[in-house]
């Protein structure tokens, strides 16, 4: 791990990524669009991912977010680019479970979307979103399952709720798999009143 702790921060190394250029997409339940800077099967994406989180190199958070900016600007026009358009916008993470914050130290979203915050100049809106069970490892489940194990996994914090009331939110993770996650998450805060969800990951897989 120390050596890719090392070189996945240079520029030569980020040059190595292809970093998405797409449109984001659309057509989910709950999600109003999804944005990706790069796809799961770019070896190195996955390989500065899995040793953020399983590697506990909280520091490689800053180069997943970064990969993100990267792909904000490839872009032709991402909106939140221009001054004044982001004013009704908050940033928020998809949550870890408890258990798995305590052993890991940190959520790598979380960190992921303080940065990305910094750079939007949008604020950054911490534990809206509580995870309250612990679900099945979702690696080894088809997607209608995947849907079921994820449902009722998460709740929103009673304490920040009214914080959301027709705000746009960036709700940012890391990977996106069958989406079951993100949209469970975008279906709680629709529920409890936000405007619209703007999906934001590093992989899509």
């Amino acid at each position: 791990h120390h050596s890719l702790r090392c070189s996945c921060c240079c520029g030569d190394c980020f040059a190595l990524i292809d970093v998405s250029r797409e449109p984001p997409c659309l057509g989910f339940k709950y999600l109003d669009m999804l944005y990706f800077a790069a796809t799961y099967d770019e070896k190195l994406v996955k390989a500065i991912i899995r040793t953020c989180k399983y590697g506990y190199a909280k520091e490689l958070s800053e180069t997943l977010a970064d990969l993100i900016i990267a792909h904000f600007k490839s872009m032709d026009k991402f909106p939140l680019l221009s001054p004044g358009s982001a004013d009704n916008f908050l940033v928020c993470a998809v949550p870890l479970h408890k258990s798995k914050l305590k052993q890991r130290g940190f959520n790598q979203a979380e960190e992921i979307a303080k940065h990305l915050s910094k750079f939007l100049n949008i604020p950054f809106l911490s534990d809206i979103l509580i995870k309250t069970k612990k679900p099945l490892p979702q690696m080894s489940l088809n997607k209608d399952q995947r849907l079921k194990n994820i449902s009722d996994c998460f709740k929103i914090n009673p304490e920040k709720k009214n914080q959301i009331i027709n705000k746009s939110i960036l709700l940012v993770d890391d990977v996106f798999t069958t989406g079951a996650t993100m949209e469970e998450c975008a279906k709680i805060l629709k529920q409890n009143r936000a405007q619209s969800i703007w999906g934001m990951v590093v992989a899509r897989d």
